[in-house]
């Protein structure tokens, strides 16, 4: 996965309630996004592991495209029913119905307006005018989410995974409320990729 919002001193000390208020309204502006990412993986001693970089599109309810150009070709992509992960170099891609663990993903936050915020996570503000989220029910992959807004568009998100790996994502190039349609959000494998499909 460049910058969400930058916040008047004063709202350094919101209570939890305030915050998940505030965010769930800057989520709820967001009827669309597109843009570019740069995405950094940091290990539990802050080395390197990897760096990526693509393209997103994101238009609620439900739909997300998360596509990594490089170093490896990767495509995350639903439509508030499925999601598919096409791996361009293995030429497979898999197809899985969304569950509730997956709709609570931090590549969700901006597909739902901020609807299931608080069913899903703890609001709070960082000193640096950001939002921390934690899971109120962790799965397990991850710990917690940072997201920082600039002029009412993702800037930046930092998840923290439970292996205390870091992902760094800067977002850049954000377009707000972009139009977009449903069927950008279709995958259609090209010739000679295995597809599976796994029932719930």
């Amino acid at each position: 996965m460049k910058a969400l919002l930058v916040f008047a001193l004063s709202l350094l000390w919101m209570n939890p309630a305030v915050a998940e208020s505030g965010l769930q309204q800057q989520l709820a502006a967001i009827v669309s996004l597109s843009g570019s990412f740069e995405q950094r993986v940091l290990d539990d001693s802050g080395v390197e592991l990897e760096v990526s970089n693509g393209r997103f599109k994101v238009l609620q309810p439900g739909y997300f495209y998360w596509a990594i150009d490089n170093p490896d070709a990767q495509l995350l992509i639903a439509n508030g029913k499925t999601l598919v992960h096409y791996d361009a170099e293995l030429e497979t891609a898999t197809e899985r119905g969304l569950d509730e663990q997956q709709s609570s993903s931090p590549l969700a936050i901006f597909a739902d307006g901020g609807a299931g915020l608080e069913a899903h996570y703890e609001v709070s503000v960082t000193d640096g005018g950001g939002y921390l989220l934690k899971p109120r029910v962790s799965d397990g992959s991850f710990v917690e989410v940072e997201l920082r807004l600039n002029a009412d568009v993702p800037g930046s998100m930092r998840v923290l995974d439970a292996l205390g790996n870091t992902t760094q994502i800067e977002f850049s190039e954000v377009l707000l409320n972009p139009p977009l349609e449903p069927a950008e959000f279709t995958f259609v494998p090209p010739d000679g990729v295995d597809f599976y499909r796994y029932e719930q």
